[in-house]
């Protein structure tokens, strides 16, 4: 059997982690298939998907039983499991001048935890608000490169941005099989620094730019 509508599969399958924020591990550990099976999805390079994969994609995104199929084979849209609140397309709308607020903050607490504080308890609530904030951020600047790329900006980043947001935008070397080191390729690959980005992967990253302009901005933010 041939056809189908890969394509659109993958980007309600990027879309749907997103709102989650799931990992391809997390995905896995679900239900879902690999995570070689998910990153060749999100490309829109799955061709004849057997039902048993389809039929995993709907228990690890909580999609109703034959979603993942009707967006395959009739470019349908997946709904979600019956009696489960739909996390919202949509996000807040932040301003630069409060998420850097926030960073200094961040900063501030960091800079007190190490100055030779020997509270183990302080320790650990910073590394794990240090995940979440970098988690937070990480978003915001994906978002706001996102928007720049689909304004006919791609590959224009503003210094200033660049040196607010240094780590999350650097050049530091990355590990391809990283989902966090992924998520940094993405951000350099909206930059215009696509040298170290593999061909499958921006093609994936092509289709997720897509899904981010019909299933990611459903509100009025642009």
């Amino acid at each position: 059997m041939s056809g189908g509508h890969p394509s659109r599969l993958g980007e309600k399958v990027a879309e749907r982690r997103r709102q989650l924020n799931m990992t391809l591990e997390g995905v896995k550990a679900a239900g879902g298939p690999t995570g070689p099976t998910v990153i060749r999805t999100e490309a829109g390079e799955l061709e004849d998907p057997r039902p048993s994969t389809l039929a995993k994609f709907d228990e690890a995104l909580q999609w109703q039983p034959g979603s993942a199929a009707r967006v395959f084979w009739e470019d349908a849209d997946p709904a979600p499991r019956a009696g489960e609140l739909e996390p919202a397309a949509g996000t807040a709308a932040l301003s630069i001048e409060l998420v850097l607020g926030l960073l200094s903050a961040h900063r501030r607490l960091n800079d007190y935890a190490d100055a030779a504080n020997p509270d183990p308890e302080l320790h650990a609530i910073t590394a794990a608000l240090n995940e979440q904030v970098s988690t937070v951020v990480g978003l915001f600047v994906t978002d706001l490169l996102e928007r720049n790329a689909l304004e006919g900006g791609a590959g224009v980043v503003n210094p200033l941005l660049e040196y607010a947001f240094g780590e999350l935008l650097s050049d530091h070397p990355v590990d391809h099989h990283g989902q966090v080191s992924e998520e940094r390729l993405y951000r350099r690959w909206l930059m215009g620094k696509t040298a170290d980005v593999p061909a499958g992967l921006a093609r994936k990253f092509r289709a997720r730019l897509r899904a981010s302009s019909v299933g990611g901005s459903g509100d009025d933010r642009r």
